[in-house]
């Protein structure tokens, strides 16, 4: 007999280290840990087992992206690798032994740790990964600090912290006191570390290496520096008194640990290149924002300043890139590990490592299984977990696991994790793969079992159920309490546990019957466990110890979930809530109902219900279109066909299809369940964040009950429906005999009995283009052929020309039913035809109304907008929107208020002063109206800013305010009727309007407007000057002739005889003005003349004459001509006599100065105060005299020149 623990090449109870410490350094444990690494892949291109993921391909990766970043000449910016990976996928290992193997560590045996770790890759592509690590330390002097910071970091220290003090201690540096060495770094930078050494085994007796790493380390360093700087350190404790308390090195920047880390290098091991690998960094930082900046900008100083100098490998779970579950604060560190260097160690290196560990065959008894497996390949297809996908080498690999049981018990192994409360670091309760497999070989004897034994889900518990959170373990205990109790309680216990297992799994994994038995096949030629385990599961749920979901399937139920079934139970809702549920999933499934197809259209649902209850052709589905089929779901008990034959062809059901339901007790059963998951779902989700983790997962599961009870209720409807009865106009017809599903059997029902309902339905449709039609055009030619006689019948042609006839079988039954009923609505309207047995459009019986509107036919009162008498009216277009059509009412036309006589005189005017033709119909005028009106008043508002450049004298003419008038009373109704009215009252005062606005176009132009106004201007501004100054018998008749003309009222015309008057009197303003100026211009002369022969003037020279005689010269120049008005003719004189006064006296003065500068006497004026001043006698003479002339002695006396003025 084969025991399953002889089948190994190795020993599977051998204890496997449940993880990876870095703490573990030495020789041996390398040697130990490197000979059990096992390195994947390294399969070429095309083999079976080649991969893109294996720990071969991984490591070239690594190797080549750093050698090919540290070969650029500029070095690299981010020296920074990234090693991610699964729990148990030996990320550890592989950052572990990388980074000693490039410390150069050597083992017990001799060889390098690199060597051992290259040998270890048995693939076909091994020579690669020797050549990858051979190019990596070509030229290269590589050292390495290895740790993890979880066990090296202190209390909220950040990374770059850590990592110098790592450094320090492998370069030597006291590894005790992380402030002595700081001091050492800064003795050495400060040039005193050689004196300080040699200090040392004077103060102390023994060499500082034997100090450095001592507890009294900085008491040894204290005294030193006071032998050092006594002048500094009086007494031996001084330095180490005066840093008691420094915390410097935890406030570190990340800048300055990388130049603490590049002096020390510098130092101590100048050229070589730092490798720093730091276990568990995503686990260091995923939850703190401040350690996340602070690496990134550790990596980037890392680069800036070293150059490739130093690198950082980091490990961690998640890989940088988004995706689910991956912590922000690790997303954000992608941009400092470049793509090249980051790697990962996905699962599938999992099952190789666990077979070439711990489950490899001897070679000897693979035979054996191989035979085993072809004895029992049916069996295990059948009956074992994911069986029917094993192939013969995948059995031999893995067994006794089974090759779909890896990924699961990784799966399971991920769940406990993520619902541990412990940290990620109990090994002892949650363990990778090969511990688990391990602990089964040693905890549960697997070993000793015979070969063809299986590993089950129940051992897995037995091994990892202590991971489980506390309360799932106390309802576990009752749940196996209760199997000890049963019969087959050992069976049924194996159970709970296998269902504890697979709850972990079942975001993507149902926890079924079946599921569970094939989990608990345990050897290989066992009969099937199904139909056992269904049994032991539903006496479980019975008894509270599992739930049931629909969606994700057994569960263990915890207390609090009893709790939940329980309250959830004792709710009992109405008979009218389940009602409701039922009509909810009718209205439902009518949405998969087609319509019902009918000579080319498709005929739309009306669905109505009914129970016995308060519910009353409630309506389930809506539409809006009147032409439809309706159903009417009966959701009754009394259901007998003896009463609802006779009822189904009454006069209130004889137009609906009768459906009666078969069975009201399943639908209602359901419906309940519905009623109170929801009722739960409601009740606990207005307050999720205050009830607590256990109900929040209840409330997510009572969420997925709800959706199956709501499918399952859909499911019992259609199946009480189907065996309900049809009913229609007194025929019964089976439901399961109209199609095998709810929807199959109501469309071929209503196919049934569509023709009936519709005998001679309307099978054409309008389009609203169609209908615009009749609004935009006016001659109907190329109308729609959906107008025609053949199809709706609005239009017939009559001698080649369309004409609105509305002969149409449509258009005659709604005038017929308008004029029967006086005046209906339109939605009385679309109402009537829209039902049987018309089925007449929405969009016909609108095409209909308008054709009948603008045939005349018809009347439309609009709210809001009035009377509609045709298609041209204002507002008429509101029928094109469903909402006014419904509202508008219609009546038959009468009579017509506008004769031939009156169209025959409006189309002559037409014709005649506008040169148009237009045809004698309203519409016609209307559109005539509408275009050409709006040109004559165009015409007219040129007209009138021509004629406000004429003179304010003459007056525009009242016809033409008439014709303005008449203008807007013919535009100012946008219907068509009123406005065919007014230009029948209106057509004498548009006729005299548009022939005096045509003369006036012809007679008002540019030369008529500058005679006119040169007219006004000669009898505004000349001929009040002229009348001053006395005016000829010949002027004044001039004038008068002027005014007469002026004064017509149509001054514009004969405008040629004002020229001559016109001319008469503006030559005779001019001579008048001529004579004015000539004077003025002696007179200037004269005086200019005699400035020059006043004494004194002969000793200017020619600038300063000039100047004195341009003061006279400029100052009273005229500055105005003949045929100027300004200034006026009869002040004119007098003006310019003032402007000589002005110029003469400012020469004179400007002549006194001059002269004065070239030592002449000066010059004072003196007013002989004689004006206005009357002299009565000789005595009144006198004294005037004397008065003038004691001033003007006064003024000779004090050296002056008098001249009066």
């Amino acid at each position: 007999m084969t025991l399953i623990g002889d089948l190994f090449e190795k020993d599977v109870t051998r204890t496997i280290p449940p993880v990876v410490y870095f703490h573990e350094q030495d020789p041996a444990a390398l040697q130990r840990e490197v000979e059990e690494y096992i390195i994947t892949g390294g399969y070429p291109k095309g083999h079976p087992r080649a991969t893109e993921d294996g720990i071969h391909e991984q490591f070239l990766r690594l190797l080549r992206g750093m050698r090919s970043a540290l070969d650029r000449q500029e070095g690299t910016d981010l020296p920074a690798a990234w090693i991610s990976g699964f729990y148990g996928s030996g990320k550890s290992s592989f950052a572990k032994l990388l980074g000693l193997a490039l410390d150069g560590r050597r083992l017990p045996d001799g060889r390098s740790l690199a060597e051992a770790l290259i040998a270890q890759d048995h693939s076909p592509d091994a020579a690669d990964l020797r050549l990858a690590w051979e190019q990596l330390v070509s030229g290269l002097q590589p050292v390495a600090v290895v740790f993890d910071v979880g066990g090296k970091a202190r209390d909220d220290e950040h990374i770059h912290t850590v990592i110098v003090r790592q450094v320090q201690e492998r370069l030597g540096y006291s590894s005790t006191s992380q402030l002595v060495a700081e001091y050492e770094l800064k003795l050495e930078l400060e040039g005193l570390y050689d004196r300080f050494m040699d200090e040392v085994p004077r103060v102390h007796g023994k060499p500082w290496g034997e100090l450095k790493d001592s507890q009294l380390v900085e008491d040894h360093f204290s005294a030193v520096m006071h032998a050092l700087r006594p002048e500094l350190y009086q007494d031996p404790m001084s330095w180490v008194d005066s840093r008691s308390g420094s915390a410097f090195a935890g406030k570190r920047s990340a800048d300055e640990s990388v130049l603490a880390i590049q002096q020390m290098l510098d130092r101590r091991l100048p050229g070589r290149t730092l490798f720093i690998v730091v276990d568990e960094v995503s686990q260091y930082v995923h939850d703190n924002q401040d350690r996340m900046l602070a690496l990134q900008t550790f990596v980037s100083a890392l680069g800036q300043r070293m150059k490739g100098g130093a690198w950082l490998l980091a490990t961690g779970q998640q890989k940088l890139e988004e995706g689910t579950g991956v912590a922000p604060s690790i997303v954000k560190l992608k941009d400092r590990f470049p793509p090249a260097l980051r790697v990962h160690l996905g699962v599938a290196n999992i099952r190789e490592v666990v077979h070439k560990r711990l489950l490899r065959k001897r070679k000897l008894k693979e035979s054996e299984l191989r035979e085993l497996f072809e004895r029992y390949r049916s069996e295990l297809a059948l009956y074992a977990y994911e069986g029917d996908s094993i192939s013969l080498d995948d059995f031999v690999e893995v067994y006794p696991l089974l090759p779909g049981h890896v990924p699961l018990l990784l799966d399971i192994t991920t769940g406990l994790r993520a619902r541990s409360t412990r940290t990620q670091g109990d090994s002892h309760a949650i363990r990778g793969l090969l511990q688990l497999l391990g602990d089964l070989f040693r905890e549960k004897k697997l070993a000793t079992y015979e070969m063809g034994h299986l590993v089950t889900i129940d051992l897995i518990f037995d091994v990892l159920h202590s991971a489980l959170p506390s309360d799932v373990q106390a309802t576990l205990l009752r749940g196996l309490e209760f199997c000890k109790r049963q019969q087959e309680g050992e069976f049924m216990a194996r159970v709970v546990k296998a269902v504890a297992m697979l709850e972990l799994v079942q975001d993507h994994q149902k926890t079924s019957a079946e599921l569970v038995a094939r989990c608990l096949y345990d050897r290989l030629g066992a009969p099937p466990l199904q139909r056992a385990v269904q049994e032991a599961l539903d006496a479980l749920v019975g008894e509270s110890v599992l739930g049931y979901s629909e969606k994700t399937g057994y569960k263990i139920e915890s207390t609090a979930g009893q709790e939940w079934q329980n309250e959830r139970d004792r709710y009992v809702p109405t008979a009218e809530q389940k009602s409701e549920k039922v009509r909810q999933v009718l209205r439902d499934l009518m949405g998969e109902v087609g319509r019902v197809p009918l000579e080319g259209m498709e005929i739309p649902w009306l669905a109505l219900y009914s129970d016995d209850l308060n519910a009353r052709d409630v309506h389930i589905k809506d539409e809006r279109k009147y032409t439809v089929a309706t159903v009417d779901f009966q959701f009754t008990r009394s259901g007998r066909a003896d009463e609802w034959v006779p009822r189904s062809d009454s006069q209130a059901y004889r137009d609906r299809i009768v459906w009666v339901v078969g069975d009201v007790e399943q639908p209602s059963h359901a419906a309940l369940k519905l009623i109170r998951s929801e009722r739960m779902t409601e009740s606990y989700g207005k307050r999720q964040s205050s009830i607590g983790d256990e109900k929040t997962r209840l409330l997510m599961e009572e969420r997925n009950r709800q959706d199956v009870a709501r499918a399952e209720l859909v499911e019992a409807v259609k199946a009480a429906f189907l065996s309900g009865d049809l009913y229609f106009r007194g025929r019964q017809v089976s439901a399961r005999d109209m199609g095998a599903t709810f929807a199959a059997a109501l469309s071929a029902f209503g196919n049934r009995v569509a023709r009936e309902l519709y005998p001679h339905p309307t099978t054409f449709s309008v389009t609203e283009k169609d209908i615009v039609y009749l609004f935009d055009n006016a001659d109907l030619s190329a109308p729609p052929p959906v107008l025609g006689q053949d199809r709706l019948g609005l239009l017939a042609l009559d001698a080649g020309r369309y004409e609105v006839t509305c002969n149409g079988r449509v258009p005659a039954d709604v005038l017929a039913y308008v004029k029967d009923n006086g005046a209906v609505t339109g939605s009385t309207l679309l109402a009537h035809f829209g039902r049987p047995p018309h089925g007449v459009p929405t969009d016909v019986i609108r095409a209909t109304v308008i054709g009948l509107l603008r045939g005349r036919k018809l009347r439309v009162d609009l709210p809001g907008l009035g009377q509609l008498t045709s298609v041209r009216d204002e507002g008429a277009r509101e029928l094109l929107k469903e909402g006014a059509f419904r509202k508008a009412e219609l009546q038959p036309a009468g009579t017509d208020p506008i004769g031939p006589r009156d169209r025959v005189a409006v189309c002559t005017f037409f014709r005649d002063l506008l040169h148009k033709d237009v045809a004698r119909d309203n519409d016609a005028i209307m559109d005539a109206v509408v275009v050409h009106f709006a040109s004559v008043r165009e015409r007219l508002t040129e007209l009138g800013n021509r004629f406000r450049k004429l003179p304010s004298r003459v007056a525009y003419p009242e016809t033409l305010t008439k014709l303005e008038r008449a203008l807007e009373r013919c535009r100012k109704d946008r219907k068509v009727e009123p406005t065919v009215a007014a230009v029948v009252r209106s057509l004498g005062v548009l006729r005299d309007g548009v022939t005096l606005l045509s003369m006036m176009e012809g007679e008002l132009n540019d030369q008529t407007i500058s005679m006119l106004t040169s007219a006004a201007n000669v009898l505004d501004i000349h001929w009040p000057s002229l009348q001053a100054l006395g005016p000829t018998d010949e002027m004044r008749a001039a004038a008068e002739a002027i005014e007469a003309h002026l004064a017509t009222d149509r001054a514009w015309t004969a405008v040629m005889e004002l020229s001559a008057p016109v001319e008469l009197l503006r030559g005779a303003y001019r001579a008048e003005r001529k004579s004015v100026l000539d004077a003025h211009a002696k007179r200037l002369e004269a005086a200019l003349e005699a400035l020059k022969r006043r004494p004194g003037f002969e000793r200017l020279d020619p600038d300063q004459r000039h100047e004195v005689l341009r003061h006279l010269r400029d100052g009273a120049a005229a500055n105005t001509s003949e045929d100027a008005v300004a200034p006026p003719l009869e002040t004119l004189a007098v003006y310019l006599d003032t402007k000589r006064r002005d110029g003469e006296a400012k020469a004179l003065r400007q002549l006194d100065a001059l002269l004065t500068d070239k030592g002449e006497k000066p010059t004072v004026e003196v007013s002989a105060r004689v004006a206005g001043r009357e002299v009565a006698d000789e005595g009144d003479l006198e004294r005037l005299l004397t008065e003038l002339r004691d001033r003007i002695l006064h003024e000779l006396r004090a050296g002056h020149r008098v001249r009066l003025k």
